[in-house]
Protein backbone atom coordinates (compact mmCIF):
# COMPACT_ATOMS: atom_id res chain seq x y z
CA UNK A 1 0.00 0.00 0.00
CA UNK A 2 2.80 2.39 0.89
CA UNK A 3 4.61 1.67 -2.34
CA UNK A 4 1.49 2.38 -4.39
CA UNK A 5 1.05 5.65 -2.45
CA UNK A 6 4.69 6.54 -3.09
CA UNK A 7 4.30 5.84 -6.81
CA UNK A 8 1.20 8.04 -6.95
CA UNK A 9 3.02 10.87 -5.19
CA UNK A 10 5.99 10.46 -7.54
CA UNK A 11 3.69 10.72 -10.56
CA UNK A 12 2.06 13.82 -9.07
CA UNK A 13 5.47 15.37 -8.50
CA UNK A 14 5.18 15.40 -4.69
CA UNK A 15 8.62 14.80 -3.22
CA UNK A 16 8.23 15.84 0.44
CA UNK A 17 5.30 15.35 2.82
CA UNK A 18 4.58 17.67 5.73
CA UNK A 19 3.10 14.76 7.70
CA UNK A 20 1.84 11.23 7.28
CA UNK A 21 -1.09 10.43 9.58
CA UNK A 22 -3.06 7.23 10.03
CA UNK A 23 -5.23 5.30 12.47
CA UNK A 24 -5.23 1.49 12.88
CA UNK A 25 -4.17 0.04 9.51
CA UNK A 26 -3.35 3.58 8.44
CA UNK A 27 -1.08 3.76 11.48
CA UNK A 28 0.74 0.69 10.25
CA UNK A 29 1.23 2.44 6.91
CA UNK A 30 2.62 5.50 8.71
CA UNK A 31 5.19 3.28 10.38
CA UNK A 32 6.11 1.78 7.00
CA UNK A 33 6.45 5.27 5.53
CA UNK A 34 8.77 6.23 8.39
CA UNK A 35 10.87 3.09 7.94
CA UNK A 36 11.04 3.00 4.14
CA UNK A 37 10.88 6.67 3.17
CA UNK A 38 11.92 8.74 6.19
CA UNK A 39 13.67 11.23 3.91
CA UNK A 40 10.32 12.09 2.30
CA UNK A 41 8.34 13.07 5.40
CA UNK A 42 8.79 15.66 8.11
CA UNK A 43 6.42 14.09 10.65
CA UNK A 44 4.80 10.73 11.28
CA UNK A 45 1.66 10.33 13.38
CA UNK A 46 0.68 6.69 13.89
CA UNK A 47 -2.48 6.35 16.00
CA UNK A 48 -3.24 2.89 17.43
CA UNK A 49 -1.32 0.77 14.92
CA UNK A 50 -1.28 -2.91 15.75
CA UNK A 51 2.02 -4.76 16.00
CA UNK A 52 0.50 -7.36 13.70
CA UNK A 53 -2.87 -7.96 12.11
CA UNK A 54 -5.29 -9.94 14.25
CA UNK A 55 -6.41 -13.32 12.86
CA UNK A 56 -10.02 -12.05 12.76
CA UNK A 57 -8.99 -9.16 10.50
CA UNK A 58 -6.97 -11.49 8.27
CA UNK A 59 -10.07 -13.70 7.82
CA UNK A 60 -12.38 -10.77 7.05
CA UNK A 61 -9.88 -9.35 4.55
CA UNK A 62 -9.33 -12.70 2.85
CA UNK A 63 -13.07 -13.47 2.62
CA UNK A 64 -13.65 -10.00 1.19
CA UNK A 65 -10.88 -10.37 -1.38
CA UNK A 66 -12.15 -13.76 -2.49
CA UNK A 67 -15.76 -12.54 -2.76
CA UNK A 68 -14.69 -9.75 -5.11
CA UNK A 69 -12.19 -11.77 -7.13
CA UNK A 70 -14.43 -14.79 -7.73
CA UNK A 71 -16.63 -12.59 -9.94
CA UNK A 72 -15.41 -13.13 -13.53
CA UNK A 73 -15.80 -9.37 -14.14
CA UNK A 74 -13.67 -8.26 -11.18
CA UNK A 75 -10.65 -7.19 -13.24
CA UNK A 76 -12.37 -5.73 -16.30
CA UNK A 77 -15.43 -3.84 -15.05
CA UNK A 78 -17.63 -3.38 -12.01
CA UNK A 79 -17.86 -6.79 -10.28
CA UNK A 80 -21.56 -6.53 -9.35
CA UNK A 81 -21.94 -10.14 -8.15
CA UNK A 82 -18.68 -9.93 -6.23
CA UNK A 83 -19.71 -6.57 -4.80
CA UNK A 84 -22.99 -8.03 -3.48
CA UNK A 85 -21.09 -10.91 -1.87
CA UNK A 86 -18.65 -8.42 -0.32
CA UNK A 87 -21.52 -6.38 1.14
CA UNK A 88 -22.98 -9.51 2.75
CA UNK A 89 -19.62 -10.37 4.29
CA UNK A 90 -19.19 -6.86 5.66
CA UNK A 91 -22.68 -6.85 7.15
CA UNK A 92 -22.07 -10.12 8.97
CA UNK A 93 -18.39 -10.15 9.87
CA UNK A 94 -16.91 -6.69 9.86
CA UNK A 95 -19.57 -5.14 12.07
CA UNK A 96 -19.08 -7.66 14.88
CA UNK A 97 -16.15 -8.64 17.03
CA UNK A 98 -15.33 -12.34 17.35
CA UNK A 99 -16.77 -12.29 20.90
CA UNK A 100 -20.00 -10.63 19.74
CA UNK A 101 -20.33 -13.16 16.93
CA UNK A 102 -19.88 -16.06 19.38
CA UNK A 103 -22.63 -14.69 21.65
CA UNK A 104 -24.94 -14.11 18.70
CA UNK A 105 -24.43 -17.62 17.35
CA UNK A 106 -24.86 -19.13 20.80
CA UNK A 107 -28.26 -17.45 21.14
CA UNK A 108 -29.34 -18.58 17.67
CA UNK A 109 -28.58 -22.24 18.25
CA UNK A 110 -29.70 -22.73 21.87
Amino acid sequence: MVESQRLLLDNLGVRKLYAVFGVSMGGMQVIQWAVSHSDRLARAVAVMPMARTAPWSVCVNEASRRALMVDPEWATSTPRRGWHAWVAIMQVLATRTPAAMAIELLHQFT
